[in-house]
């Protein structure tokens, strides 16, 4: 954007049209344009500095520039305007329907008040009404706390069934004949090498 001050405009005189007062100690620079609406007025306060190529067009309202205002090159004031006590708004600044408070710099080339270009807040909720993650866990709780479910009943334990001596068996393994030493070892290998022996004892 370009800041710089506008040459092309005359610099022999400004242009008043309307219900303009300008206080005696102010200074309007040449090629300002300074027009009332009919029902609407312009005043510029003592040791204000309206600069070259500056437009101020009060309507719907009236539009108030107040004691020691600097209002830079090219800027745009436009409808019902209050600019405070020492203020300085910079150049190619335009303001719509905006009131400036006392001692507020309005940076260069910004807008201000555009009654096209509405603000609106972005889709978000206020900081208040965020869900907060402990709702969701105390509903839940509540939720669980109304909707009970039955419990089921315990397991029942089936009983022993009994047991007949007949049907015991017996786990252990046969126990495993000692190793006999000696002369009782070779009484037991003859009696087995020869089972006939016993028998005609026994018939004996």
């Amino acid at each position: 954007m370009d800041l710089s001050p506008n040459s092309s405009i005359s610099p022999f005189d400004y242009w008043v049209s309307g219900d303009v007062t300008i206080h005696e100690t102010a200074v309007v620079a040449p090629g300002v344009i300074l027009q009332a609406s009919p029902g609407t007025s312009i005043a510029i306060g003592a040791g204000s500095c309206i600069g070259m190529g500056a437009v101020l067009q009060s309507q719907g309202g009236n539009l108030e520039i107040g004691a020691g205002v600097t209002i830079g090159t090219k800027v745009l004031l436009v409808g019902r305007i209050q600019v405070g006590d020492f203020a300085c708004i910079g150049p190619s600044a335009t303001l719509f329907n905006h009131q400036v408070e006392a001692s507020t710099v309005i940076p260069a080339g910004s807008l201000w008040g555009d009654p096209s270009r509405p603000w609106q807040a972005e889709a978000t909720q206020p900081e208040d009404s965020l869900p907060s993650p402990w709702d969701n866990e105390e509903a839940t709780s509540q939720i669980s706390e109304s909707e009970t479910v039955p419990e089921s009943p315990p397991a029942e334990t089936p009983e022993p069934e009994m047991v007949t001596p007949d049907e015991i068996t017996s786990p252990m393994p046969p126990a495993e004949k000692p190793t006999v030493i000696g002369q009782v070892y070779i009484n037991q290998l003859i009696v087995t090498l020869f089972p006939e022996r016993e028998l005609f004892k026994k018939l004996s």
